[in-house]
Order: structure tokens, then sequence, then C-alpha cells
């Protein structure tokens, strides 16, 4: 691998880990939000689209992670 290639994938790990930071910015919000619905309201379409937002940032952010990972394994890019 050339240094021009590895030098594009450590670009590509670094703009994985800003995004991954701006994900976790809105999830913590959106946790806040999720935390704060008063309990009347808990079992409403509400609720629960907020409940499956956040579990899918977090599966998100874990795949982030595993991607990153990945490419920080590559022999010259970590």
């Amino acid at each position: 691998m050339t240094n021009a290639r590895r030098k594009m994938l450590s670009d590509c790990i670094g703009r994985l880990e800003d995004t991954k930071e701006r994900i976790e910015s809105i999830l913590e919000a959106e946790t806040d939000v999720l935390e704060n619905i008063p309990e009347n309201l808990q079992g409403t379409e509400r609720y629960e689209v907020s409940e499956n937002a956040c579990a899918s940032m977090e599966e998100a952010i874990g795949s982030i992670d595993e991607a990153i990972e990945s490419l920080q394994n590559i022999d010259g890019v970590g």
C-alpha cells in the first residue's frame, strides 16, 4: 500500500471519529429527552420512536467503532 493510500485511510478514520462524536452528541440529547418524558407518556408512540432512535444510534456508534478498528489494523495506517 502506498503512503498516499495510507494517508487517505487515516483521513477516513478521522472523519469516522468526527461522525461518531456528532452521533454521540445527538444521542446524549435524545437520551435526555427520553429520560424526561413523564411516566404517563412512556407508553406512547413518541416515547417508542425516541427509544428506537437511541437504540439505532447506539448500534451505529458500535459499527463505526468496528470500522475504525478494522482500518487501524491495516499495516501503517493506525
